[in-house]
């Protein structure tokens, strides 16, 4: 995907991620809890991963689920399939939020 570069925050370099749930498959720029296969138990790693940041990545997953409702009830363009590209879209969407913003 085309993301933006990693920023610094706080001094520290943070790369930025896609915020998913199982439906994703695990990539380098999703952030999704780990997902036992079958009977096998996670890696010590991938529990304590899940066990710190599960709770954030679903409150960060549901902020903006959240959000993008607020903003289908207002412009009803954004609750149904937007026929047109990848730039379209993104352009459509930041009106939708800026005139959001505005009003």
């Amino acid at each position: 995907p085309d993301l933006p570069p990693s920023r610094i925050v706080h001094g520290k370099l943070i790369p930025l991620y896609f915020v998913a749930d199982d439906a994703f498959p695990l990539a380098k720029h999703i952030q999704k809890p780990f997902k036992p296969l079958q009977s096998i138990e996670l890696p010590e790693d991938e529990r304590i991963f899940n066990y710190r940041k599960c709770s954030r990545l679903s409150r960060a997953r549901r902020t903006i689920e959240n959000a993008f409702g607020i903003l289908c009830v207002r412009w009803l363009c954004l609750a149904r399939t937007m026929f047109v590209g990848p730039d379209r879209a993104q352009k459509v969407i930041t009106a939708c939020c800026l005139q959001h913003i505005i009003i």
